[in-house]
């Protein structure tokens, strides 16, 4: 649009068939990843992967399919479909998607998590810090 050509590593999808109004969208699913992290004893982080496309919401975990819904009918998402067997179809069709589309992306289960990291710093240590800066960066005559 602009004529600066585009790097070959740069990763995206053009919107201007949305703004010449040659094309209505540019994809059919939007693909998103979440870390949650679970309270109990011990905190533990868990992967969370999902599917959005205009009729169904799909969500789950390595383990197991978390949530189903059917949009157009249950925008709130209150009915979750995910064990309704009437729609296992539908389930096994967005989990071959989400597996495609994590493939395509080199994304997988793995997560490791340290809390808190080795650089962590409170906020207490990080206003000490800020105040040893600005001492040391301000010269009196």
């Amino acid at each position: 649009l602009c004529g600066i050509s585009i790097p070959e590593q740069n990763q995206g999808v053009s919107y201007l068939s949305l703004l010449d109004e040659t094309a209505k969208s540019t994809r059919d699913a939007i693909y998103y990843q979440v870390c949650a992290e679970r309270e109990g004893p011990e905190r533990f982080p868990v992967a969370e992967r999902g599917l959005r496309t205009r009729e169904w919401l799909y969500v789950r975990t390595e383990a197991r399919p978390l949530a189903l819904y059917h949009l157009p009918s249950d925008p709130l998402e209150i009915n979750n479909l995910v064990a309704d067997a009437r729609y296992a179809d539908v389930l096994e069709e967005l989990d071959g998607q989400l597996g495609q589309q994590m493939n395509a992306l080199e994304d997988d289960w793995g997560l490791e998590a340290h809390f808190p990291p080795p650089d962590f710093q409170t906020h207490a240590e990080g206003e000490r810090y800020r105040q040893e800066l600005i001492r040391k960066a301000i010269v009196e005559p």
